[in-house]
């Protein structure tokens, strides 16, 4: 058995698990508040069909997917230090997410049309002596969807 989209997320756990000076990484986290910083968790993706133009050459069967999932750090620094600290966790991330070959294996797409993006990035700070962070990054990754792999 085969799930893909799982693999993907799975895979993505792994990875932001790998990043230097991080305290905790966690996948769909609850409790974010009191946790030691720098954290990042990984929010499971909402999830669609890519309409292919392929005049049906897809169907229930094989599908083209599109996953969305968002990595989202959190950090703790003094003020003048906020920015600069959500940047260098972001190239990081980007780093490790971008250039991950495993990943690119798990999507099931062809190199030549394989689709491993990072489509935005959202930050928040908290005003304060220390200031609190986030940062969410967004990833657009496409999959191949197979309902026999899933047997």
């Amino acid at each position: 058995m085969i799930d893909r989209r799982e693999q993907i997320l799975a895979r993505l756990r792994v990875l932001i698990g790998t990043i230097p000076g991080v305290v905790k990484a966690a996948r769909n986290g609850d409790e974010l508040s009191g946790l030691s910083r720098p954290a990042i968790f990984l929010h499971d993706a909402v999830e669609e069909r890519v309409d292919t133009g392929g005049g049906g050459a897809l169907d229930s069967q094989e599908q083209l997917m599109r996953l969305w999932p968002t990595i989202a750090l959190l950090m703790g620094a003094p003020t003048e230090e906020i920015g600069p600290a959500i940047s260098e966790l972001r190239r990081l991330v980007l780093l490790a997410v971008l250039g991950d070959a495993e990943l690119r294996t798990a999507t099931g797409v062809p190199a030549r049309k394989q689709t491993i993006r990072f489509e935005s990035l959202a930050v928040t700070t908290e005003a304060g002596e220390t200031r609190e962070g986030r940062a969410d990054l967004v990833f657009e990754i496409d999959y191949v969807f197979k309902i026999s792999e899933l047997v």
